[in-house]
């Protein structure tokens, strides 16, 4: 053979190697994703005897109206004594959420915890070529307690899957928990976040609450109850409200709530409903942390007793180092190469029992912090038709209805608004938007595809999302 022939030989034999080696070779795997729940998403059960005891029953709830009943009206009504009153409807509360209670030690009062099959690690349903996990937890925890577990999760599902990394898709309080995870254990695991009406930034619903500022607003009222009823048999309703808005009075009722009620009131029912509603960790991770100063003095004093301790340290260490470092917690995952989308919604009115129920929300999650900072109008306001966008990027980020301007974001280009989805409602266009992200190839932006651009449309009756557009204002 001669040394050309050899060579051709070799040739052959080293490319028909490499061909094989590439034949054989593993393909990639899609990795999976883990959708992390919001509030709420599983039953609490009482494990000595199986009961459900959140949400609570209809006869828990009617055997603690009843009871109420008698003294509330009685120490109300007729004697004027709100405290009395104050101490009655308390009584009923507490016999609703005892079983939920929380010990100050951040640990559960009872032997509660959700069905242990709600922990099963099997894949829901397959996705591409990986597949759908749940991660729910026993909500009432501190968000970094739960990130511990979430973390165990992601181990086991890549151990069972042999992929590397893992896409994670949270909602609302799922939100926090990422967060905190990602504070915790880093990025290295982490494919893609899809963060929707995430509570990461906290509500001032509950900065208000937590520092004992109830107030009735009428506009608020008015919207809250029309919003309700529309579209339902009771749309005769939201035609009564707007009248008796008209009238003014809505405005007479409300001050008679605010002033004879609320101010007679508020200081015993925050007292009464201490050792439930300030005990829980998960709560506490809502408050922005702008009001959590105020907050903490009105719960626990200027210094926090010994029994608070645990609590008050899993808090403070939320709030100062997870939710207020955010940005530095996000750049990091982007910097790693994890890819980002954040979803907030909006036009939906808030609870209307404080003054910020006149924030845009989905009704129940401000959209400015669902967003990480949008500059955004009150509900049913405008920014004004002469609007200027406040950040010169270089793109349009200003919505056709004039009420958001996500120029101000912190990140614009990654951020997403639908409009008039309220919290937690699925349908089919939420799950096609999701499914695009988590399924693309790489860092989508606003722009990146034309049915889903920085802000779209909620139709209800299709279950659709349509784009909204932008605003052409001056940058």
């Amino acid at each position: 053979m001669t040394m050309k022939r050899f060579l051709s030989f070799l040739l052959c034999v080293v490319l028909l190697f490499s061909l094989t080696s590439v034949a054989f070779a593993k393909p990639k795997k899609e990795s999976p994703v883990l959708y992390v729940a919001g509030l709420a998403s599983r039953e609490l059960i009482n494990q000595d005897d199986g009961s459900v005891v959140f949400p609570p029953s209809s006869d828990t709830i009617t055997a603690s109206i009843k009871s109420a009943v008698v003294p509330l009206l009685f120490n109300g009504l007729l004697m004027r004594d709100w405290n009395g009153a104050a101490k009655a409807l308390c009584k009923a509360a507490n016999g609703i959420f005892e079983s939920c209670k929380m010990k100050p030690n951040t640990t559960s009062l009872y032997n509660v915890d959700i069905k242990s099959s709600d922990r099963d690690t099997t894949s829901v349903e397959v996705y591409n070529n990986g597949g759908e996990y749940f991660f729910t937890y026993d909500w009432r925890y501190s968000p970094l307690d739960i990130a511990d577990l979430l973390n165990d999760r992601i181990n086991e599902i890549l151990k069972n899957t042999g992929c590397e990394r893992i896409k994670l898709y949270s909602h609302s309080m799922g939100g926090c928990v990422v967060l905190s995870y990602l504070e915790k254990y880093g990025y290295s695991k982490v494919d893609k976040l899809l963060m929707t009406d995430s509570a990461f930034q906290g509500m001032d619903f509950v900065g208000e609450l937590f520092s004992g500022k109830v107030h009735v607003n009428p506009d608020s009222l008015t919207n809250f109850v029309t919003d309700l009823v529309t579209g339902t048999e009771y749309d005769w309703v939201a035609e009564l409200m707007n009248v008796l808005y008209k009238l003014h009075l809505t405005d007479a009722l409300c001050k008679v709530v605010n002033d004879v009620i609320v101010g007679n009131m508020i200081d015993t029912v925050c007292e009464e409903m201490r050792d439930f509603i300030f005990m829980l960790p998960a709560i506490w991770s809502f408050c922005p942390a702008k009001d959590y100063p105020t907050c903490r003095k009105f719960a626990f004093g200027d210094t926090p007793a010994e029994e608070y301790e645990i609590l008050v340290q899993k808090t403070d260490y939320y709030i100062y180092n997870v939710q207020s470092k955010i940005e530095e917690i996000l750049d990091g995952a982007l910097a790693s190469g994890v890819e980002l989308a954040i979803v907030a919604s909006y036009n939906r009115p808030a609870i209307p029992i404080v003054s910020s129920a006149v924030n845009q929300s989905d009704g129940t999650i401000d959209a400015k912090f669902a967003s990480v900072g949008a500059t955004v109008a009150l509900y049913g306001k405008t920014l004004g038709n002469n609007v200027q966008q406040k950040v010169n990027c270089g793109h349009n980020h200003i919505s056709a209805d004039l009420v958001i301007d996500a120029s101000t974001c912190l990140y614009p280009e990654y951020t997403w608004f639908i409009r008039n989805i309220g919290h937690s409602e699925g349908c089919k266009g939420d799950d096609e938007f999701c499914d695009w992200f988590l399924n693309y190839d790489g860092q989508p932006t606003v722009f990146t595809n034309p049915k889903y651009p920085q802000f779209f449309n909620y139709d209800r009756n299709t279950e659709d999302f349509t784009p909204l557009g932008t605003y052409q204002a001056k940058t």
